[in-house]
């Protein structure tokens, strides 16, 4: 259960100053409770962080003295009380019950208002329930820039355990192909295993705190380590890990893995969390064959897709005009992912390597571009990539990239 002491941290409450029974920071905060009747001693049910202007009691301090002790004996966590309206100021002795009963008396500035007490503190205890969400939240905050101030979010993490100053990151998408539309239940599934690659993930040598991130229809892993080289590391364990339980969770349906590049800080969260699900929506473009997508392997065609899909029409879209058989453009594309091995092209293909030699030639006579030729090869290259994002586009119905 979260304390007094680390609830008075977190960047939105550091306002708050403790008058007295410091003594009782550690006190466990279970709820948040308003007072603003005379009989509330009652409805208190212990590790409670209770809110008052002292309004009911602000006439009489015996009565403020009796309230702090019996909160003391009802085991609550503290009492924070905003001076002003009714009560202009803490008296000496209530101060004197807060440090005999160790029950931290705290004074609530006029700037900070109930609610903002009341939600910042229930997301804590929540969170301290639940330490995933207040992590995956913490996550969603940065990639979507929920926040104004870089150094209070840093500070934050730190409260939850997080480096974000100092370690590096890594992001690890699963996604659904774009082209497929899965259930609720897959989506939930794809989720659920993301969250247990995360918790796997966390129990390898030098990765420490690593979040499972879920949103649309695909789930990220944040892995988090002192150094680059940590990650790089576990790496395969954590992908092999990720392949069997996908394999296992999802038999006859394709998931891919992205992975983005290894980045430190507020920005190099959010540039790894998507680089990665570039590299996953890329790969199925480009590389439909592989199921694992490196962002550092893809990156160049994926500059190249943002600068094709930002063009009405392309340089390159009327090279393959002239290919008038389906064969001989299959042949051309896989050509080009075989990285322009005859043999592999051959293998891939089922088809022998002089009739891929064969079909290359055609290529040549029906576009004017010859594969070894150093230019026409990097014509012929980029016509391909941009085939492949309007085919891709067209296919899934969504703007390429």
């Amino acid at each position: 259960m979260i304390t007094v002491d680390r609830i008075l941290k977190i960047p939105k409450l550091r306002s708050i100053e403790v008058v007295a029974g410091k003594s009782g920071l550690s006190r466990e905060v279970g709820h948040v409770t308003v007072m603003e009747v005379p009989d509330i001693v009652r409805w208190l049910k212990g590790h409670d962080f209770l809110i008052t202007s002292l309004y009911a009691v602000k006439d009489d301090i015996g009565a403020q003295c009796s309230l702090l002790k019996d909160m003391a004996y009802a085991s609550c966590a503290c009492m924070a009380v905003k001076t002003g309206q009714y009560v202009k100021e803490l008296s000496p002795e209530l101060m004197a019950v807060a440090d005999e009963h160790s029950i931290p008396l705290l004074h609530i500035p006029y700037d900070l208002s109930y609610i903002d007490i009341i939600v910042t503190t229930m997301h804590y205890i929540v969170g301290e329930q639940n330490p995933r969400l207040l992590l995956e939240r913490y996550i969603k905050d940065i990639i979507f820039e929920a926040y104004t101030e870089p150094e209070l979010m840093i500070e934050r993490g730190s409260l939850l355990g997080l480096g974000v100053g100092k370690n590096q990151y890594l992001a690890m998408t699963l996604q659904f192909s774009e082209t497929d539309t899965p259930s609720e239940q897959h989506l939930q599934l794809l989720w659920r295993t993301g969250t247990a690659v995360a918790q796997f993930a966390s129990t390898q040598p030098g990765l420490s705190q690593c979040i499972a991130v879920n949103t649309g229809n695909f789930s990220s892993v944040i892995l988090e380590a002192a150094d680059s080289t940590a990650i790089m590391d576990s790496l395969p364990a954590v992908e092999k890990e990720a392949s069997a339980l996908l394999r296992y969770s999802f038999p006859k349906r394709p998931v891919y893995i992205g992975y983005g590049n290894a980045e430190s800080g507020l920005a190099g969260i959010r540039n790894t969390y998507y680089n990665a699900l570039y590299a996953s929506r890329a790969g199925q473009i480009f590389f439909p064959e592989r199921t694992v997508h490196h962002f550092r392997d893809i990156e160049f065609h994926y500059v190249m897709a943002e600068i094709i899909a930002e063009s009405k029409t392309s340089l390159f879209d009327k090279i393959l005009d002239g290919i008038d058989s389906r064969e001989i453009l299959d042949t051309l594309i896989v050509y080009f992912e075989c990285n322009k091995n005859i043999d592999e092209t051959a293998a891939r293909l089922y088809a022998h390597k002089n009739t891929i030699k064969y079909r290359l030639q055609r290529v040549h006579e029906l576009t004017g571009l010859d594969v070894k030729d150093f230019n026409d090869s990097i014509k012929l290259y980029m016509a391909v990539i941009a085939y492949k994002i309007r085919r891709h586009a067209k296919k899934s119905g969504t703007p390429p990239l």
